[in-house]
């Protein structure tokens, strides 16, 4: 793993199916070694998850750049106490267990990730991925710190399917337009199988102003980043780059090509 800041142009484009992808147990033990692993597969195809989450920042002249976490962790430091213009906002997060919210006038049930400002309004996220269930719901607070939904994932919705589990990726602000990503799956009907997607909203002025669908699900990120024609998502082995304005979508990697078609090898293995 590295902590040394390249530039996102100098990565060659790959597919996105090597997103959160594994590598057989042999070539990771040869190719791998020293690199802690998060998860394991046994059976007629041993394989593991190492992750390799990349960072994304803009240097002073706004280039974007990467970094592999040296960390070699899929997960966020979670943050409890958040500074704002009415007072602090204090999370107790307990994950499957529940959380709380406490504000300076109330509390709110939940696991609340993150609270910000934008444009003059104060907004919270509450969202947990647990044992195959997810959920998140984003509130936004009046001037007398009263929660109202912005959105949330807890109901159908009949836009997606008869049934949405969802829960946040990441987000980021631009031009006092927040864009927040989030992943999970859909179920078309009670007897469907569960399809996975991510969807891209877009909030401003208190509001849900877009939403955007597609196929695939990001799950672990660290960062996004929000330029004037493009967004840039930091994921495992991935910087996923979204187009505004055509909603095309294109990934590009740093690992080698060798460990591409490995981890392309043991994803065709189970899906077959």
């Amino acid at each position: 793993m590295s902590d040394i800041w390249k530039y996102v142009n100098s990565l060659r484009e790959t597919t996105i199916d090597i997103m959160n992808g594994w590598y057989s147990q042999n070539y990771a033990e040869k190719n791998k070694s020293g690199i802690k692993s998060w998860a394991c597969s046994y059976g007629d195809h041993p394989s593991v998850w190492i992750p390799e989450m990349l960072e994304l920042k803009e240097d002073e002249k706004g280039n974007l750049m990467y970094r592999i976490d040296e960390n070699n962790s899929p997960y966020r430091k979670s943050e409890s106490e958040f500074y704002t213009s009415a007072g602090m906002f204090i999370s107790e997060n307990n994950g499957e267990f529940g959380g709380k919210l406490i504000t300076p006038k109330s509390i709110l049930r939940g696991n609340f990730n993150c609270v910000f400002e934008c444009d003059g309004i104060i907004y919270a996220i509450d969202s947990l991925a647990h044992m195959g269930v997810r959920h998140m719901t984003i509130y936004r607070f009046t001037e007398d710190l009263s929660a109202d939904i912005v959105y949330s994932t807890c109901e159908s919705d009949d836009t997606m399917g008869f049934f949405q589990s969802f829960s946040l990726d990441t987000w980021s602000i631009k031009d006092n337009i927040i864009y927040v990503l989030a992943s999970g799956e859909v179920n078309k009907d009670s007897n469907s199988e569960w399809i996975s997607k991510s969807i891209l909203l877009k909030i401003e002025s208190g509001k849900l102003i877009k939403k955007t669908e597609y196929d695939f699900a990001v799950y672990q990120t660290r960062n996004m980043i929000v330029t004037d024609d493009k967004i840039y998502v930091g994921a495992d082995k991935v910087v996923v780059v979204i187009d505004i304005a055509t909603n095309e979508v294109v990934a590009y990697t740093p690992i080698s090509h060798e460990d591409e078609e490995n981890i392309l090898s043991i994803r065709d293995v189970y899906l077959s």
